[in-house]
């Protein structure tokens, strides 16, 4: 979340800053993005829910995730704007309840809830902290793309340690099944 959180904190500012749009215009149009969170949601539910869907649904939100901020690296037009702040709307969609849910799947009914407890808090210490860490990069640097461009990074590290993830599991069962095999 502190990724996908450094859209929601600072597309407010790139927007009156970068484009010239007022804070009340530019608030609306950072609204796009909890807009598209709240309608994705029950499509992604859907979606999480079929056979393997969990682990598709997580995998393309974190990947559109880093797409998203990697195309607006560079000045982009305003629909372009618009349109990232919709995707990555429904891509937090993508990665948070499915998340969770893939947790207490994969580690177990008796582990869910500590798991789903470390999960919440550790995305939103990431939440919470990235209006600071973004704040001190646009302080300091004085140029959004830096903090595009942490942001990309950022979700391109939850795309490796998710895929490490999902392999490791693949390994392991494809190991015990070789093992029952006679």
């Amino acid at each position: 979340m502190l990724a996908s959180y450094g859209l929601l904190t600072w597309l407010p500012t790139y927007l009156s800053r970068d484009y010239g749009f007022s804070a009340v215009e530019a608030g609306s149009l950072s609204a796009l993005f909890n807009a598209a969170m709240l309608l994705s949601a029950p499509i992604i539910g859907i979606l999480a829910d079929r056979r393997g869907g969990r682990i598709g649904v997580l995998a393309a939100g974190s990947v559109m995730t880093v797409l998203c901020y990697l195309t607006i690296v560079p000045h982009q037009p305003l629909p372009v704007i618009i349109l990232i702040a919709i995707l990555i709307g429904i891509s937090m969609s993508a990665t948070t309840a499915p998340m969770m849910l893939f947790g207490g799947e994969r580690f177990g009914a008796a582990d869910t809830p500590r798991v789903v407890g470390l999960f919440s808090s550790a995305a939103q210490i990431g939440a919470a902290l990235a209006g600071s860490i973004f704040g001190v990069l646009l302080a300091r640097y004085d140029n959004f793309s830096l903090i595009w461009a942490a942001c990309a990074a950022l979700a391109l590290v939850r795309v490796i340690l998710f895929a490490s993830l999902v392999i490791r599991d693949r390994n392991v069962t494809q190991s015990a099944m070789s093992a029952q095999t006679p």
